[in-house]
C-alpha cells in the first residue's frame, strides 16, 4: 500500500475511535466497576483498532471497539478473580508444599474447560455472571448497572449457572 491509502485509513479509524470512546468509556465502567481501569480498557481497545485496521479492512469500527472492549473487560475480570483467589488460599489456607505436576496440569485443564463454558455463554449472561461471581454484586446492583429488572438479572444468572454446569458435567451447587 502507498502512505497516503494508510493515512486515510489511520484518519478514518482515529475518527471512529474519537466518535465512540466516550460511549465506550461507559460501556467497560458498567463492565469492570473501576473507572481507571474502563478508561484503560477503551484506550486499549483503540489501539487495537488502529493495529487491526492495518491488518485488513474493518467495516463496522463502532462494533469492532465495542467487542474488543468487552473482550479486554473479560480478561481483566479474569485476572481479577485469579488474584482474588489467590489472595484467598493464601490468607485462609495453611501453608502447602508445592502442587505436584499432575495437580498443576489437572488445574490447567480445569481452569481451561471453565474459561471455554464461560465464553459459550451468551454475552448477558456472561456479564452478569462475572459481575455477580467475580465482583460479587448483588442482583440490585448488577440491576442498576445494566439498565435491567433484578428479576432479569436472577434469571440470566439461573440461566448462567445451570449451562455452565452443564458444560462442565456438574450439577448446579453439587460437587460432581
Amino acid at each position: 500500500m502507498s502512505p497516503g491509502p494508510d493515512r486515510e485509513l489511520e484518519r478514518r479509524l482515529g475518527a471512529a475511535w474519537a466518535e465512540h470512546r466516550d460511549d465506550l468509556r461507559r460501556y467497560l465502567r458498567r463492565l469492570v466497576d473501576d473507572e481507571a481501569l474502563a478508561d484503560d480498557l477503551a484506550q486499549e481497545a483503540g489501539l487495537r483498532l488502529l493495529r487491526a485496521g492495518r491488518d485488513g479492512e474493518i467495516r463496522e469500527p463502532r462494533a469492532w471497539l465495542f467487542h474488543a472492549g468487552a473482550n479486554l473487560a473479560r480478561d481483566a475480570l479474569r485476572r481479577r478473580l485469579t488474584a482474588q483467589a489467590a489472595l484467598g488460599e493464601v490468607a485462609h489456607d495453611e501453608p502447602a508444599g508445592p502442587a505436584a505436576p499432575d495437580e498443576l496440569a489437572a488445574m490447567a485443564q480445569d481452569l481451561g474447560a471453565l474459561s471455554r463454558a464461560i465464553e459459550a455463554l451468551p454475552p448477558q449472561a456472561r456479564r452478569i455472571l462475572l459481575l455477580a461471581r467475580v465482583e460479587g454484586r448483588s442482583h440490585k446492583e448488577i440491576a442498576r448497572a445494566l439498565d435491567l429488572a433484578p428479576k432479569t438479572v436472577e434469571n440470566h444468572l439461573g440461566r448462567a449457572v445451570a449451562r455452565l454446569a452443564e458444560l462442565l458435567g456438574r450439577r448446579p451447587g453439587g460437587n460432581a
